[in-house]
């Protein structure tokens, strides 16, 4: 056997030409020879108790062709997908990353959410900065990346594997299944990114757990790859793991204190912003560990069975628009293969046993925890996919299973190994033209030569014409390549928040690409540039004054009584129809006498229970209704913010305005239908017609008086319309707290406050609330309601509130007794005003007449009524009456006001379901005995009590 041709270094060659060729077995060589060759190379194919014979492997100058030919067509391959790429919406925020470096922003993540770090954008800038942004620029790193995890992993796989099995590995990462090869040329790099930081560490884990001595630089860069894995992309958190539990079953005993803290300072320093951004947003992904559970497992394992493992093997599944499906011949040949790599995974199972051979336990970690997390966790859902993300980290083990595998063949008989390599290839090459429908074979270069073109023509257009701020639906592409100039946003959940502000406060942006059907229901006039541009919008006429509700009633369109729901002022009460049953229904507003309206706004609960269709009617004294407007393909929440329209999730409403009509009646109906977990929601109406002072200030002039007055007078929270708040948190740069309207609230995902919910109030000193001179007398009752002291300084076309705290309440009045047919045991510990790890409940959805009764003991002065249900801040009551009574038989309706806690609507605060209820009695009435009972009911949510409190004197 030719020993020599593996001696590579001066020591061993000495020893090995010290003694003559064996004549008989290997195990003839002394003992010092066969241990240097086992740990320095590591040659398992060599069995020393077998008799030699000629050498199965190709020669020096073979196998440096074969190699070379190798990263040739892995080259070749790569450079196809990098001429046949394209621009993908997440792969043009990767892009906007790089942009965003060179405009001096320094990215923590990819833009939208809180973890893929930016470390590719910092990457990309300087191809950026020398050749501009283009489909080619965006896409180059991505085959790079691709490339050099080929590299580090043939570094990693020739500690174990002779020239044969090596070369069977090579050729499988050269031209690997079509789901590994389609991300080599995708625009996400984050993900061939996480992969190469991947290998990179597995290489580095195999250094350490070869090197007897480890010194500082090889702890400190383990340690340094692996923070930046954590932070680019963590995916990687199975390799991370991985290599941690390697290194603790094989180095413990090596373990110095020295080399650790160099490890942690290097991981330290590679995960500083994951770190940073977590110390600033109080650790979001400590949640992650509620997305574990063992429910997941059988139906994710099914999947993995029969989708993932087949796409991950190069066998197109149904969801990737193939044909291998349980029962065809293409299913049976992927249990083939997927036998012959659990095989192989099998070998290195039973090769790991031997000390020389321990590395080889490292991929068979990766391959489990990767699956430990798809099988038993929410990201399972992957598994259903046919673009799997998440699993592309199992192609940093699966080489070594195949190289394991080839090396056992080949021991057996040469060209075996050979021919598991061809076998290998002809699969994953025969996969590529049909994943998802021929998608890398039929795009080409499509996208380059017809799209990309196309987008540059509207971004010249759109500089020609002169727009510099602009909203379009998926704008990723056109603001990738614009490079900005103009902006394009997406109209409400742009992953830019910088972007997003900058656009929203523009006094007049286009709007490109959208339906105008919308526009023309909202009742402005605009102009049309480009056919598919709409800016120039008008401002609302006639809508100086808004009315006051004090008499309105409503009234269903089933006949359903609803009373002042729509005008009391609370988002907790309203009208909600669901699915098939909102078709064709709504509601009749009686303003009790007749007015002049100009102006209509319905106030939802949160922004996904808008309409998706709409007829607006009036009826004067005659009740003949009059069309107003109608519209059947909605597209909102869509209303007016200072000078332009917005569509946009925070401060939700639906708003249409036209010529004064005057009208006692007003009725409006649903033209479409709900999915039954977004109901249309009408909580509030708004009304508004001509009597009030037109404004003198321009709206540019009116925001430039509210952000001096914010600074002047020290503001440190602002609650704002849109408009207003896009303004001062553009303009003003975080030196006051506001909430714009865009989805997320910051650059990267987060979304606190939810948009999901009410925008809170917080009534403490420093606070401020910006609203219309229009709202500003209903702004001053509502809050003199809630009882917050305020003074008032008007800016122009707005009316800042500051407010200066609470008043001060009375005392909370002991109780006596507290009672219910439901839970009787739970509402007698109420008396104790709160209740410490659990709730009085209903124990089923809310119904009308569900009671809850109270005792003072004694007669006393009632004035406020607090619920508190904050850990269940859905069962809240949906319409709630109160009664007192001085002697437990006599009851009289006690008047009372939902005042608080209070929300920001955008035109005026108003009561909201926030985990507390606070009503206040007017007048305050003489009570012992209170009754709380339910005037409306909900098809899901109890109605829940953890706090009760009785105010009063």
């Amino acid at each position: 056997m030719e020993l020599r041709i593996f001696a590579k270094d001066r020591r061993l060659q000495a020893i090995l030409f010290a003694y003559p060729r064996p004549s008989g077995r290997v195990r003839t060589w002394p003992a010092v020879v066969r241990q240097r060759l086992y740990m320095k190379y590591s040659l398992p194919g060599m069995d020393i108790d077998a008799k030699p014979r000629r050498a199965w492997w190709p020669s020096l100058s073979w196998y440096g062709a074969a190699v070379a030919a190798i990263y040739a067509a892995a080259v070749a391959a790569r450079l196809w997908r990098w001429l046949s790429s394209y621009i993908s919406g997440d792969g043009a925020v990767c892009g906007q990353l790089g942009l965003g470096v060179l405009e001096g922003r320094w990215p923590l993540f990819f833009w939208g959410q809180d973890f893929m770090g930016a470390l590719d954008g910092y990457l990309a800038a300087p191809v950026y900065a020398l050749f501009g942004a283009s489909t080619l620029t965006l896409n180059i790193w991505a085959p790079l990346l691709s490339l050099a995890s080929m590299v580090v992993l043939h570094l990693c796989l020739r500690r174990f594997f002779s020239r044969p099995a090596l070369l069977v590995a090579l050729a499988y990462l050269a031209l690997p299944p079509a789901l590994a090869i389609f991300h080599a040329g995708k625009p996400n790099n984050h993900y061939p990114m996480g992969l190469f930081l991947g290998a990179l560490l597995i290489y580095l884990t195999l250094e350490v757990w070869r090197r007897e001595r480890w010194g500082l630089w090889l702890p400190l860069s383990w340690g340094l790859v692996l923070g930046l894995a954590a932070w680019t992309n963590l995916q990687d958190a199975t390799v991370i793991a991985a290599c941690g539990v390697f290194l603790l079953l094989t180095c413990l005993t090596r373990l110095r204190p020295l080399p650790l803290a160099a490890a942690a300072v290097g991981a330290l320093a590679g995960a500083a912003p994951l770190l940073y951004y977590n110390l600033r947003h109080g650790w979001e992904y400590a949640s992650q560990a509620e997305l574990f559970s063992w429910r997941y497992l059988a139906a994710d394992l099914k999947m993995w069975f029969y989708n993932a493992f087949p796409l991950v093997l190069g066998f197109n599944t149904p969801a990737a628009k193939g044909s291998t499906a349980p029962g065809s011949p293409l299913f049976y040949l992927y249990l083939a293969v997927a036998a012959a790599v659990t095989w192989g995974a099998g070998l290195l199972l039973w090769r790991a046993r031997q000390r020389q051979d321990r590395g080889l336990l490292l991929p068979i970690l990766v391959i489990f925890f990767l699956l430990a997390v798809l099988l038993d966790s929410l990201y399972g859902r992957e598994l259903y996919d046919w673009d799997l993300r998440y699993v592309l980290p199992i192609y940093l083990a699966l080489p070594f299973c195949w190289a394991a595998l080839a090396q056992r063949l080949g021991a057996w008989q040469g060209w075996l190994a050979y021919g598991l390599g061809g076998a290998l290839l002809a699969v994953n090459l025969a996969g590529w033209p049909g994943f998802w429908g021929g998608f890398m074979f039929t795009y080409g270069d499509t996208y380059r030569r017809v799209e990309e073109p196309r987008l540059r023509r509207v971004i010249a257009q759109m500089r020609q014409a002169g727009f510099t701020h602009l909203y379009a639906g998926e704008p990723e592409a056109l603001a990738f390549l614009a490079q900005d100039r103009p902006m394009f946003c997406d109209p409400w959940r742009d992953k830019r928040l910088y972007v997003s502000v900058q656009v929203d406060a523009h006094p007049d942006p286009g709007f490109y690409g959208m339906s105008f059907h919308s526009f023309q229901f909202l009742g402005l006039p605009y102009k049309v540039e480009h056919p598919k541009v709409a800016h120039a919008f008008g401002q609302p006429q006639h809508v100086e004054r808004l009315l006051p509700r004090q008499a309105w009633q409503a009234r269903a369109t089933n006949g359903r009584d609803l009373g002042r729901v729509l005008s009391d002022g609370d988002l907790g009460s309203g009208l909600t129809l669901r699915g098939a049953a909102a078709r064709g229904h709504g509601f009749v507003l009686d303003l009790g006498r007749l007015e002049t309206v100009a102006g209509l706004a319905l106030v939802p609960l949160e922004f996904r229970q808008v309409p998706s269709g709409l007829r607006v009617e009036v009826a004067g004294e005659d009740r003949v209704f009059h069309l107003v407007s109608q519209i059947d393909n909605y597209w909102g929440p869509l209303y007016v913010s200072g000078p332009h329209p917005m569509v946009k999730a925070r401060y939700p409403r639906v708003e249409c305005f036209f010529q004064p009509r005057r009208a006692r009646y007003v009725r409006v109906t649903h033209r479409g239908p709900r999915d039954p977990q977004h109901p249309w929601s009408t909580q509030e109406v708004l009304l508004w017609g001509p009597g009030g002072a037109a404004a003198d200030e321009s709206w540019t002039g009116s925001g430039e008086l509210l952000l001096q007055a914010l600074i002047r007078l020290k503001v440190q929270r602002l609650y704002a319309d849109a408009w207003p708040a896009a303004l001062a948190a553009h303009r003003l740069n975080g030196r006051v707290w506001t909430i714009p309207a865009n989805f997320a609230t910051d650059d990267y995902g987060f979304q606190k406050p939810s948009p999901y919910e009410p925008m809170a109030i917080d009534p403490r000193p420093g606070s401020a609330l910006a609203v219309l001179q229009r709202e500003a007398a209903a702004t001053a009752q509502a809050l003199s309601l809630w009882g917050v002291r305020f003074s008032r300084q008007d800016a122009g076309r707005f009316a800042l509130f500051l407010l200066q705290g609470l008043v001060p309440r009375p005392s909370p009045l002991p109780l006596a007794a507290v009672s219910s047919p439901l839970l009787p045991q739970v509402a007698a510990r109420l008396t104790h005003g709160l209740l410490k790890g659990e709730r009085w409940t209903s124990l089923k959805a809310q119904q009308p007449g569900m009671e809850l009764s109270i005792d003072l003991g004694r007669a006393r002065q009632v004035e406020w009524l607090l619920l508190g249900y904050s850990h269940y801040r859905l069962d809240y009551p949906r319409g709630l009456a109160l009664e007192a009574s001085l002697d437990g038989r006599t009851w009289q309706p006690a008047a009372h006001m939902t005042a608080g806690p209070m929300a920001f609507s955008g035109h005026l605060p108003l009561a909201a379901p926030l985990g507390r209820a606070e009503y206040r009695l007017t007048p305050p009435v003489a009570a012992r005995r209170l009754r709380l009972r339910l005037t409306a009911g909900h098809p899901l949510y109890y109605w829940s009590v953890e706090e009760l409190q009785v105010l009063g004197r």
